[in-house]
């Protein structure tokens, strides 16, 4: 008889519990915004949205010295800031804020690559095939040229 009461009861305390339990959840406060001029993940994130941090995986990709992260680090830095305000440019059509874009790209390239020993422009170039060094469009205009 006594475990007729439990049953009633145990279910009555979970339902109770419940508006409890969503209740922490709600007063969880949102995360911060990012600060001005950059942007969160997803696209126009930080280097490119999913693909993340393109610093950070320069850094591991091309196994980059103490030395070369002081000299590429800045030059990612600058090269973020100027991808922003491209696309923050509301004046600009898709077309020319892609072009824009690309053009950033490839003077980043331009700067980074005599900091790097032979191997790791090799791997460099190789990212760049696999698209992980730029836009596609990039390679496709390169490969119209030849």
């Amino acid at each position: 008889m006594k475990s007729m009461f439990k049953l009633p009861l145990v279910a009555v305390a979970f339902a109770m519990a419940i508006p409890f339990s969503q209740a922490e959840d709600a007063a969880t406060p949102p995360p911060p915004p990012p600060p001005p001029g950059e942007h969160g993940p997803g696209p126009g994130g930080p280097g490119h949205g999913p693909r993340g941090d393109r610093f950070k995986m320069m850094v591991e990709k091309l196994n980059l010295t103490e030395d070369q992260k002081t000299k590429i680090k800045p030059i990612m830095e600058e090269e973020m800031k100027a991808m922003a305000a491209v696309r923050d440019d509301e004046s600009l059509a898709k077309g020319a804020r892609r072009e824009k874009i690309i053009e950033i790209i490839k003077r980043t390239r331009d700067q980074i690559r005599p900091l790097l020993t032979p191997e790791q422009q090799k791997t460099l170039d190789e990212m760049k095939e696999r698209g992980q060094g730029g836009p596609r469009k990039e390679k496709a205009k390169e490969k119209a040229k030849e």
